[in-house]
């Protein structure tokens, strides 16, 4: 979790990886943490300044959990939440009287039935996809005829084609229970090539400046647009406990907390 600039993290503990343990507490309880603080340029954003990250992570193993690979792993919740759970409500719309995500059930227990079913389903989706393109870079499937090449990256894998073949499958009646295991395999094989000939393609990294968070209420200028620029960011993690001056010597801090701001 990104933790916001007005919100103190004591340092407790300057750990060799550039990382330290500190705690966030309330009236009600104090959670561990350890704390990444690091730097990120971006190409041809922000005049080319850096913009400080301060991280909060329960995983305290800094030996397993060096603190440069979680803060290059920071970009993927994209894909791990926020996309991932964008994906999974798009396959419930419809469900009920309302225009967005609704479940059908109307009792908790049916409710609780629904959302474990739900979620098995998704993730039974990504399992698939995954599998394919996975197969697809060991040779074991053929790419489609629009995709001369299938690298093993499961975030190539749209998930509304992977849920619409998957619906094809049974609607078409592809896998119907009495099926042998080959026919089974055959199926899921003409699935996959399917998804693999709508991979999504492979973008370099993209990044915008921090401009609005918002949806506008009307469709604004082109002129107006918040300007994009590609290209890796670079990360440089700060070692805690550790002032650098002007001129660029370094020096230990003799304070015993420190801000993230």
């Amino acid at each position: 979790m990104r933790i916001k600039s007005d919100i103190v993290l004591p340092l407790l503990e300057a750990l060799p990886d550039g990382s330290y343990r500190s705690f966030l507490a309330d009236r009600t309880c104090c959670i561990p943490l350890r704390v990444i603080e690091y730097d990120v340029k971006v190409p041809g954003r922000d005049n080319g300044e850096d913009e400080l990250y301060a991280l909060a992570t329960t995983l305290m193993d800094w030996r397993a959990y060096p603190a440069a690979e979680l803060a290059a792993s920071y970009p993927d919740r994209w894909n791990a939440s926020e996309t991932t759970i964008g994906q999974d409500k798009s396959a419930i719309i419809g469900a009920g009287p309302s225009t967005g995500p609704m479940l059908r059930s109307a009792t908790p227990h049916q409710v609780i039935q629904e959302m474990w079913a739900w979620v098995t389903a998704t993730q039974l989706l990504r399992i698939h996809g995954c599998r394919a393109v996975l197969a697809a870079a060991a040779g074991q499937l053929t790419a489609g005829p629009r995709t001369p090449a299938a690298p093993a990256v499961p975030d190539r894998v749209p998930f509304t084609v992977t849920h619409r073949e998957a619906v094809r499958a049974l609607t078409q009646t592809l896998a119907p229970a009495s099926a042998s295991a080959a026919a089974l395999a055959a199926a899921a094989e003409r699935t996959s090539g399917r998804i693999l000939a709508r991979l999504l393609p492979d973008r370099p990294p993209r990044h915008r400046e921090r401009r609005t968070k918002g949806r506008a209420r009307f469709p604004s200028a082109a002129s107006r647009r918040v300007p994009a620029s590609t290209g890796a960011a670079t990360v440089t993690v700060s070692h805690a406990g550790q002032i650098i001056y002007a001129d660029g010597r370094t020096g230990q801090a003799t304070a015993t907390a420190r801000d993230t701001s």
